[in-house]
């Protein structure tokens, strides 16, 4: 009885396994057939199969050419290096085998996790949804060109995400910590979390911005004399630079010009009566430079939305010059301080690239007027705003 069950159990075992490498092989053909189409995704995805129900050495030679056809240069990596392992001495598959994983080997991205020192104990990382083990931390990974997304969490914390882009070639080192602690989180504990009051290794320090932008005018450039009347509109262009302060706060300096649009009435408050028997011209433009501090108000990356709000502090400079037949001057009407105010959403298009765009306001007055005679002389100062719409790009660096 005990023979003829031994003999059952082999005879299944057998059977299962003809029938896995049947199955193995018709998952072949179909990958290879899906191939010569051009259909890679779906050529993967049989040929795969193929390989896990039985891993032949060709299977992992054709899975690695149709990884390679789709820019997964570190999948194609793999499936060669397993390939490899399984030819025996003296197969010519061998030499151009190698030659392949030599060249996918120095174009693969390199990518090294490392947990951020004083990390909670239980924190575990997941990169494009897959668990990372502990003894990966610190090892430079093959992994694929393109976008990647790594997960960190840990009891008690919330989930931190990264996401970002690698080109091939690519070495990246990321030191990686779970969020702040939950809003239910025990931070009493001597052992408990404590709050990072500034960027990690490996992200970014510096922000360089550019924006450009309509500003609308409101209130007065002198006393009873609106700045519409002689402003429609400026067009400016921004630039600034600052430093991040911790993951969601930075500072820095910006500077920005601006072309003015004249409105119909500004040589009216400009030129004197005597001038204006002729005809009469207005231009100039608009100066700021200041100070600026931006607190993001969520995370966000990858595509999601990130609001933020902005504060500034600074000088501003009006400066118009008009002419009506032989009468010319120059007006430079400077304002300090300007407060300014901003709210805007980023979106991010890279790694560290940011599209996005604001809304603004700034308050404050001409305290000087620097012209030749001018109606405008001796009246008292009056305050005026800007209001502004913008669009901007930004790179964290």
């Amino acid at each position: 009885m005990l023979l003829v069950c031994s003999l059952t159990l082999v005879a299944n075992r057998a059977w299962s396994e003809r029938s896995d490498t049947a199955d193995a092989d018709g998952l072949f053909h179909e990958g290879r057939a899906l191939m010569k189409k051009g259909e890679y995704e779906a050529a993967c995805s049989k040929l795969e199969a193929s390989y896990r129900l039985d891993p032949a050495a060709g299977t992992g030679i054709n899975l690695g050419d149709c990884f390679e056809r789709l820019g997964k240069v570190a999948s194609a990596l793999l499936a060669y290096q397993a390939a490899r392992k399984l030819l025996v001495s003296g197969d010519p598959r061998i030499g151009p085998v190698e030659r392949e994983i030599t060249a996918l080997d120095a174009r693969a991205p390199r990518l090294t996790l490392r947990l951020k020192a004083g990390a909670p104990p239980g924190t575990h990382v997941r990169r494009d949804g897959r668990k990372v083990p502990s003894n990966h931390f610190g090892v430079a990974v093959p992994v694929n060109p393109g976008k990647h997304v790594v997960l960190v969490g840990a009891p008690d914390h919330d989930e931190r995400r990264f996401a970002f882009s690698l080109n091939e070639r690519d070495v990246r080192v990321l030191e990686v910590a779970p969020g702040d602690p939950s809003a239910d989180a025990d931070t009493s504990r001597p052992d408990g979390p404590r709050p990072e009051s500034g960027p990690s290794e490996g992200e970014p320090r510096f922000v360089l911005a550019g924006s450009t932008a309509v500003m609308l005018p409101l209130g007065n450039l002198e006393e009873d004399v609106p700045l519409s009347d002689s402003v429609a509109y400026v067009a400016p262009i921004e630039v600034s630079g600052g430093l991040w302060l911790s993951r969601r706060f930075a500072a820095g300096l910006l500077a920005h010009y601006g072309a003015l649009g004249t409105s119909d009435e500004a040589c009216a408050d400009l030129a004197p009566q005597s001038a204006l028997t002729s005809e009469c011209s207005v231009s100039g433009f608009h100066l700021r430079a200041g100070a600026w501090g931006e607190l993001r108000l969520a995370g966000g990356s990858d595509g999601s939305a990130v609001p933020w709000v902005g504060m500034g502090l600074g000088w501003e400079r009006l400066q118009l010059a008009a002419s009506a037949g032989t009468w010319k001057a120059t007006f430079k009407f400077d304002g300090a301080p300007e407060l300014s105010a901003r709210f805007g959403v980023d979106w991010h298009v890279a790694s560290r690239a940011r599209g996005g765009v604001l809304i603004g306001a700034s308050v404050a007055s001409y305290g000087s007027v620097d012209s030749n005679s001018s109606p405008l002389d001796g009246r008292p100062t009056a305050s005026h705003q800007w209001l502004w719409v913008a669009i901007r790009g930004a790179h964290d660096l």
